[in-house]
């Protein structure tokens, strides 16, 4: 039991109140607990010695320890005590044992077992006759359960009260950055974008500014700049209608204006794209995070699309479907119920969509990708980031460019650019390496396992696909033949006859 050493009167009687409810099963309770009850005397000094904490400590192990706690067994019933926390209106007492229902769903479904409230008028609420839509709902989950509701008083509720009670900080800022990361980075989340994020751990978790920080997390995330494309709200509404449908007195009877979509610029068409949209970037994050080995990843990406919130239907898809979340381990925690707003986050994003094409400053900015080099599906949207130079006309820059993109034109347009936000993690910090003079390792191809032609518009290439030496066969490399017979001849046995 995680508890803390008291540091007052206070939470010396809290964590007495606690433990004496099980003080029939603690043996010599009174001996081992005196040097603390001494402390709740009148006009009695807190002056926590070794004394105090050898009994504190022998108190938590007694109580932590066989035969006071055991897990449940499956053969027999259950006794539910969901009200740790008070709350204050009727609602919210159903609400409690409801989330509860929720949590506990694999234990308890199936099972007879008992609901003890300190809130007498959930007794009778099966048999009430004026429910509320919120009550009505909740109703009918709980007659998916063997389940009846008994009134507990809340003064004899002393472990409820001890728990609930307890004196406790916000939640650390070091687990806070724990959560996000778990929520955005691990595998079944494939990096959600902020509104999903926080709509997915808004229901188990709570701390100020939550939302403004869930924002500002997936904004310096590297893989979610370099994938994702920057939005703004549409000045009108486009409709794709076949070319025969095509009319003045169409259009003007749908009350709409009819406007064409340009060529390799899809956003213009509306939401058709928006959910290839989701899934492309996705797969992009995949195949930064993962590499070679993105692909068996897919039932992950799939797991996280179809367990994320979605605004079309107010939830997971999942949830849609089946009435409940799909649990993941995000999700082990109590839920918080306040609900935030971040009016200072939404004004800065809006004034950044508004200001986009007017000016950037000189330092550092993301360069979008060009057609140039190696081009695929899953390429990230945006390399960098490179520093500013200079200005060049009204929506222009000039970008410092490394070495290897020297045939490239450093002058871009604003279009092309977006603001790089930086984050401690995105600097590798690499330990310095001793180097053994007896130590190589060479990297060469061992054989070549397939061969295939690139066509182009007016040329044909050969490639092969070469595996190298320290790789498995599932990581090797298409590469150009010519090459390859250039560098490696001794993989052509026949050009060397």
């Amino acid at each position: 039991m995680e508890w803390e050493p008291p540091k007052n009167v206070s939470e010396v009687r809290s964590f007495l109140g606690l433990a004496g409810y099980y003080r029939r099963f603690v043996k010599d309770f009174s001996v081992v607990a005196k040097p603390l009850t001494n402390l709740l005397k009148k006009n009695a000094p807190f002056n926590w010695n070794d004394k105090c904490a050898q009994s504190f400590e022998e108190l938590k192990k007694r109580l932590t320890s066989a035969p006071i706690l055991a897990l449940p067994s499956g053969d027999g019933g259950y006794v539910l005590r969901p009200h740790e926390i008070n709350y204050p209106t009727h609602d919210l007492e159903l609400a409690a044992i409801v989330h509860a229902l929720k949590i506990w769903r694999h234990y308890l479904y199936g099972e007879t077992f008992q609901i003890f409230t300190d809130h007498k008028s959930l007794k009778y609420i099966p048999t009430q006759k004026e429910l509320n839509l919120r009550q009505r709902r909740w109703i009918e989950l709980l007659k998916d359960y063997d389940c009846t509701i008994d009134y507990h008083p809340g003064k004899a509720n002393i472990v409820a009260d001890a728990l609930s009670r307890k004196t406790v900080d916000h939640l650390a800022k070091e687990l806070r950055t724990e959560i996000m990361h778990e929520a955005h980075y691990a595998p079944y989340a494939m990096h959600p974008g902020s509104t999903k994020m926080y709509r997915d751990l808004r229901p188990y978790y709570w701390w100020p500014t939550m939302k403004k920080d869930v924002a500002e997390f997936v904004a310096r995330c590297l893989t979610c700049q370099q994938v994702k494309a920057e939005h703004q709200a549409p000045a009108f509404l486009i409709e794709i209608l076949d070319l025969l449908l095509i009319s003045g007195k169409l259009a003007k009877g749908l009350g709409t204006k009819l406007h064409f979509s340009t060529a390799f610029h899809p956003q213009t068409d509306g939401q058709s794209e928006r959910t290839i949209q989701t899934l492309e970037d996705m797969m992009r994050a995949s195949v930064i995070e993962f590499r070679g080995n993105w692909d068996d990843h897919l039932p992950l990406m799939e797991f996280a699309y179809n367990n994320s919130f979605h605004s079309s239907v107010g939830m997971a898809p999942y949830e849609a479907l089946y009435g409940r979340k799909c649990r993941s381990p995000i999700c082990w925690d109590i839920e918080g119920l306040r609900q935030l707003e971040g009016p200072e986050l939404v004004q800065q994003t809006g004034d950044g969509i508004r200001g986009r094409g007017k000016s950037f400053s000189e330092g550092v900015t993301w360069r979008g990708i060009l057609r140039f080099g190696k081009q695929g599906k899953l390429s990230p949207r945006y390399i960098g980031p490179y520093e500013i130079l200079e200005r060049v006309g009204p929506l222009a820059y000039r970008l410092a460019l490394p070495a290897e993109l020297s045939q490239i034109h450093d002058v871009f347009h604003v279009s092309m650019l977006r603001r790089y936000r930086s984050d401690p993690s995105h600097i590798l910090r690499e330990p310095e390496i001793e180097v053994s003079e007896g130590l190589t390792y060479v990297e060469e191809p061992i054989e070549i396992l397939d061969r295939s032609i690139k066509k182009l518009r007016n040329k044909e290439i050969p490639m092969v696909k070469v595996r190298w030496s320290h790789h498995s066969p599932r990581e090797a490399t298409w590469e150009v033949e010519e090459n390859m017979r250039e560098k490696y001849p001794y993989l052509f046995p026949e050009s060397v006859r």
